[in-house]
């Protein structure tokens, strides 16, 4: 039972889990499934209570409908469910509340045949326009599902009686979808007043399933898996590369399916290290043609030849020297620039101090997007409005700040007073009077209040050792009249006490013949004996010791009955949680 008290609260949480868990309505997957979906107020819970036996609540308000409903009907002697979403609004998946996400959850994870509800009435609270923006903006989860289009409430309005505008947008709207056939998605009238066009959505929607579902089965018996994975994927072919950025430009195969003519991009580090590389060498060729001329001259010098020629080869292999040095400066450069290497965040990291020291500096990432490099590390303003909030910042704010709160209250007054003036007006003299007397009393009663409660503030135990301090402190500030008075008092209580004593000597003088002190002795001890402590309750009450015996073995016996139970005594009627059955 202690074990149990202790996971009070998660059994309580699993009971309140398995309660929710049962409310949840019974989808099957794997089930034939029509699912309907549409603005809120668009008639789709109607359409469900018209098909099924389900009995959905039909208010003329929007979001009737909180919650997945299902319901359940007989279609070619086979069983269909059909499941009735929430209103869906057009915004932002973001934006959507969870009454929404449970439409466009099953939307999205049900095969099934899609019912899309429009109202061409509008007397939803929605236009056409809106609805149809709705549609492309989910259309996206209608991808490999049977879609029919349900024009509702056109026992208002026809589709003929439409302006062509909004003919045309839902034309838009079926021809934006394709069924498994590859044909568009029907676009059929209906009312739920008049029942027109009922049991022909109901009848279309479930042909378009069962004969995508047959489709399926002879698709993966034939051995189509394959082509089915295959028109999932989508190759994107652009036509029109003259101004795309480079980072978006296509691979070369789909340039030439499409007869693009595309440069490659080379980053500028890789065209730096080519560069590089190609100065060393030239470089080396310098060095060894140098060398080369260096010992052409030599031999020219040894074999004696005439003063021209070594002139001409010693001037060439000077230029070729400067050329090689040059070359060897240029590569020598270029490799210090391609050897600069960003560090990374991890190095940086480690140099400012490791793990919990380190503090990323953010501002460095705004090189180059200032004016001037040396703004990045100023403090970023607050701004609103598209204004610095230091704009808004008046030296005086705090005096003007008091003036207000002062006019505010003077306002406050004002109206206090003149809805006071403005009531007794109306009032005649006795009630006016009586008024009068209720606030006087109120104000009274207040005052009384406020006094007792500062008197019981101040009324503390002053300790035993400082009273008669502060007895003759007071003393010396108390008048004459007031020390006469007291000292009265005291006299008349000795002089009773005094009689009080006289009569208990007479009465001991009568039962006793001792001398004169001992009567005073006997009257401390009788005095004694009669405060003295009376005996336990288990004692006084149970004259007889048998009787006691068998009331403690009683006692016993309870005893053993709460410690077993675990209780902290009898009047402890506290139990565990109960689970009820549902």
């Amino acid at each position: 039972m202690t074990l149990l008290k202790r996971q009070k609260a998660s059994l309580e949480y699993l009971e309140e889990v398995r309660k929710h868990a049962g409310r949840l309505p019974a989808l099957d997957p794997s089930a034939r499934t029509l699912l309907v979906c549409g603005f809120p107020n668009v008639g789709k819970s109607s359409f469900m209570n018209k098909i099924t036996r389900a009995q959905v609540d039909v208010q003329p308000y929007a979001f009737t409908t909180k919650s997945l409903y299902v319901g359940h009907m007989d279609h070619r002697y086979l069983r269909w469910q059909v499941i009735d979403t929430p209103g869906i609004l057009d915004h932002e998946l973001e934006k959507r509340n969870v009454i929404e996400m449970q439409a466009v959850t099953a939307l999205a994870h049900l095969p099934c045949a899609i019912l899309f509800f429009v109202d061409v009435s509008e007397q939803c609270g929605y236009t056409l326009e809106q609805q149809s923006s709705l549609y492309h903006s989910i259309r996206a989860l209608f991808t490999d599902k049977q879609l029919v289009i349900v024009a509702n409430k056109t026992d208002i309005i026809a589709l003929n009686d439409l302006s062509p505008e909004h003919q045309q947008l839902l034309k838009n709207m079926c021809t934006a979808h394709t069924n498994h056939d590859q044909q568009h998605a029907p676009l059929i009238e209906m009312s739920n007043i008049t029942e027109t066009g009922v049991t022909q959505v109901k009848d279309t929607a479930c042909d378009l399933l069962l004969a995508a579902r047959v489709d399926k089965r002879k698709s993966f018996a034939a051995g189509a898996r394959v082509r089915d994975q295959m028109q999932r994927i989508v190759v994107a072919k652009p036509t029109k590369m003259a101004h795309a950025p480079i980072g978006t430009r296509p691979a070369n195969n789909i340039c030439k399916q499409n007869n693009i003519q595309s440069k490659a991009h080379i980053p500028e580090s890789v065209k730096a290290a080519r560069r590089a590389l190609r100065l060393e060498k030239e470089a080396q060729l310098a060095i060894e043609e140098a060398s080369r001329v260096e010992s052409a001259l030599d031999t020219a010098r040894e074999h004696g030849a005439r003063e021209a020629a070594v002139l001409e080869v010693s001037e060439r292999a000077q230029r070729a020297k400067e050329r090689a040095e040059r070359l060897a400066a240029q590569a020598a450069s270029n490799t210090t620039m391609t050897d600069e290497k960003k560090p990374t965040e991890r190095e940086l990291m480690w140099l400012g101090g490791g793990p919990g020291v380190y503090s990323a500096d953010l501002s460095r990432e705004y090189k180059g997007m200032l004016r001037h490099d040396e703004y990045i590390s100023d403090v970023i303003p607050e701004i609103m409005d598209g204004k610095n909030v230091a704009d808004f910042v008046d030296p005086d704010i705090i005096t003007r700040l008091s003036q207000l709160e002062d006019e505010d209250l003077e306002a406050e007054l004002a109206l206090d007073e003149a809805e006071r003036l403005e009531i007794e007006a109306s009032l005649s003299p006795q009630e006016l009077e009586l008024m009068l007397a209720i606030r006087a009393k109120r104000k009274l009663a207040r005052q009384k209040s406020q006094a007792k409660q500062h008197t019981a503030q101040g009324n503390h135990i002053i300790p035993r050792s400082k009273r008669s301090r502060i007895e003759d402190t007071v003393d010396e500030d108390l008048p004459d009249s007031t020390h006469r008075a007291r000292d009265a008092v005291i006299q008349r209580g000795r002089s009773r006490s005094r009689s009080r004593r006289a009569d208990n000597d007479d009465a001991m003088d009568t039962t006793s013949d001792h001398n004169d002190d001992l009567p005073r002795r006997a009257t401390k001890k009788a005095r004694t004996r009669s405060t003295s402590r009376p005996p336990p309750r288990s004692e006084a009450a149970f004259p007889d010791p048998e009787q006691k015996k068998t009331a403690q073995k009683v006692e016993r016996k309870m005893a053993k009955k709460v410690s077993r139970l675990a209780k902290a005594g009898e009047i402890n009627r506290k139990t565990g949680p109960k689970l009820e059955r549902w």
